[in-house]
């Protein structure tokens, strides 16, 4: 994770049996996979899949923008990581909060914020467990970080890319 891109972690509540976590994993990979239309975006969507040793990784693009999704298990419990880069169209932010609502809900998973909030924000916990309420503690925070990357790469440009392609496109005269 770094400057180019938007980042949250969720986390199982439980602590399970390793089992039981794989187990969970695969289930939100599966939903991911089978009802992502149906979650998020209603139009058509592009997606990937590949699973690389004991974690899924998913790729979901349409013209509002490109999600990132990591999901792993360990002894402890189970991690989905969601990310998307900055340069992405503002319209990525709604579907990314809905998807981020979405999980909390039906996995009873909680949020953990993986970047600083926006100023005016220091009450916020570390951990975002009522999903109603993600959405409003989240965008301030996306704002800020849109605008930052906006400002250290000297663009306003919107692009529907992966972070690793915007570090690419973006910051190659940079460096």
């Amino acid at each position: 994770m770094g400057f180019e891109d938007y980042q949250v972690l969720l986390y199982s509540r439980a602590t399970e049996t390793d089992a039981a976590n794989f187990d969970k994993m695969n289930r939100i990979g599966s939903a991911l996979i089978c009802e992502w239309k149906s979650i998020i975006w209603q139009t058509e969507v592009e997606h990937s899949e590949k699973k690389v040793h004991d974690t899924i990784h998913l790729t979901y693009e349409n013209l509002a923008g490109l999600i990132e999704i990591e999901l792993g298990a360990s002894e402890q419990r189970v991690y989905v990581s969601l990310r998307f880069a900055c340069c992405n169209p503002v319209s990525i932010v709604e579907p990314f909060s809905e998807l981020v609502k979405w999980l909390m809900v039906r996995f009873d998973l909680y949020c953990s914020l993986a970047r600083d909030t926006a100023p005016g924000q220091k009450d916020v916990p570390a951990r975002i467990h009522d999903a109603q309420t993600v959405r409003d503690i989240l965008l301030p925070g996306i704002d800020l970080h849109r605008r930052n990357w906006q400002a250290d790469v000297g663009t306003s440009e919107e692009r529907v890319l992966t972070p690793a392609a915007a570090i690419r496109y973006f910051c190659k005269n940079l460096y």
